[in-house]
């Protein structure tokens, strides 16, 4: 069945269309960061349109190690000098989520693999640090691409969620990692849970099951219980 973009959206809420709709509702330079590279990923399946593959995409590359190589010949170098990929970063910030659990489950070697093959010339890796996010929505408006129905979903129900836990009703990349692996009763991230599967051999509600204690880390008790529930129910 094919996901209609007002699938399991509540009413009277507005669901971004294109990009440019879907940086007016972004909080951080994450968040920027994350649509500006799936802005530049698009045409992966043929197509100019942003997919939920390459949001989930755009979320890996934005989390990899600052020290990560730059060319597929250099991932045969051992890992042992990237094991402090979480090492002196700030635990609550969710920029690195995404790409630290699934390094866990699959091994950083293979993901770091996984995330060249898929990249290709589309983007340099590691991303500038030195991107700023009028960077990133001015090379994303200059693509222009539009969101597929499944990334509208996905992405308003990240609005969803940051309204249920915060004061901001924009999301972050917290609220964009989230909402690309949990459940989706109407199959909008069935694209990635294809990918995930094939490639590692993981299913998505391990890696939610990763995601939430790092989303209710350090945050009050009842925001906690917000995050908490919407997990247990995802719209």
């Amino acid at each position: 069945m094919a996901v209609q973009a007002s699938d399991g959206i509540e009413s009277g809420f507005s669901v971004p269309r294109t990009i440019g709709e879907a940086f007016k509702l972004a909080n951080s330079p994450g968040a920027s960061a994350l649509l500006g590279s799936a802005a530049m990923l698009t045409g992966r399946r043929g197509d100019r349109v942003i997919h939920s593959e390459q949001l989930f995409l755009a979320a890996l590359v934005i989390g990899m190690p600052p020290d990560e190589r730059s060319s597929p010949s250099s991932l045969a170098v051992s890992s042992f000098s990237k094991t402090s990929m979480s090492s002196g970063r700030n635990p609550t910030a969710a920029d690195s989520w995404l790409y630290d659990v699934l390094a866990k489950r699959a091994g950083e070697k293979q993901l770091d693999r996984f995330i060249h093959a898929q990249v290709r010339d589309g983007i340099p890796l590691p991303p500038s640090t030195n991107n700023t996010p009028a960077f990133y929505e001015t090379m994303a408006r200059q693509i222009g691409a539009p969101l597929a129905p499944e990334a509208q979903v996905l992405l308003a129900r990240a609005v969803i969620l940051a309204r249920r836990t915060s004061q901001d009703p924009r999301y972050g990349v917290r609220h964009i990692v989230a909402s690309l692996v949990l459940t989706d009763s109407n199959g909008a991230n069935q694209g990635i849970q294809a990918l995930v599967e094939q490639h590692f051999n993981i299913r998505l509600s391990d890696l939610a099951n990763a995601i939430l204690p790092m989303a209710v880390r350090n945050v009050p008790s009842e925001i906690a219980e917000e995050w908490r529930s919407f997990f247990r129910n995802p719209p």
